[in-house]
């Protein structure tokens, strides 16, 4: 003889499908969350690096705005005497290079080339700075274009008659300067100064 079914016969099961559902739910909404906290993460780690690039491109303008108005070496600078050694960041300076007596028209100027790495050892600043002495008979006009568009206007820079103007390019890096070409992950932020 055949019975039929009860209510109670024909709900079981009922409760296993609408617990794998809630935990469907459950699941994915815990997944979006994870993605979302580690994209936060990752947007936080980047910001930090870049923020470290920029401060090290920072400091290297005013450690060079500081030696660059500083009796003891200001005279260097502005005679074409040769690099000082710098000392900024908890260390002396890596590499000096000096160009002395690039020729221009209105007169001449000079280009000092620094490489700083920090005593924290996480960082790493390349400045370049550039000294022009004009003559006291005209202006003096220095095409930088190849170099660095940013300067001046459309990369000529002017620098008035009898006059000393000063160029300082500051590029910061989130990585130790004997790291900068081998990772990845390294960031350079760049300032240009002209005073």
């Amino acid at each position: 003889m055949y019975t039929f079914p009860t209510k109670k016969q024909a709900e079981q099961g009922f409760a296993l499908l609408l617990s794998i559902i809630i935990s469907s739910i459950v699941l994915a909404i815990g997944v979006s969350l994870l993605h979302l906290s580690i994209s936060q993460i990752n947007l936080a780690s980047n910001a930090r690096e870049s923020e470290i690039a920029f401060q090290s491109s920072h400091a290297g303008i005013d450690c060079l705005w500081y030696w660059r108005n500083d009796n003891t070496t200001k005279t260097s600078f502005t005679t074409s005497a040769g690099a000082p050694q710098l000392n900024c960041f908890g260390s002396n300076s890596i590499a000096n290079v000096h160009q002395p007596t690039i020729n221009q028209s209105g007169g001449i100027a000079d280009q000092y080339d620094y490489t700083f790495n920090w005593s924290s050892n996480d960082r790493c600043t390349q400045v370049t700075m550039y000294i022009m002495r004009s003559s006291s008979l005209a202006v003096m006009l220095w095409d930088l274009s190849s170099i660095n568009e940013g300067i001046g206007t459309n990369g000529v820079k002017s620098c008035d008659a009898d006059g000393i103007c000063t160029i300082i390019v500051s590029r910061g890096y989130n990585r130790a300067c004997a790291n900068i070409g081998t990772s990845i992950f390294t960031i350079q932020r760049e300032i240009t100064f002209e005073f």
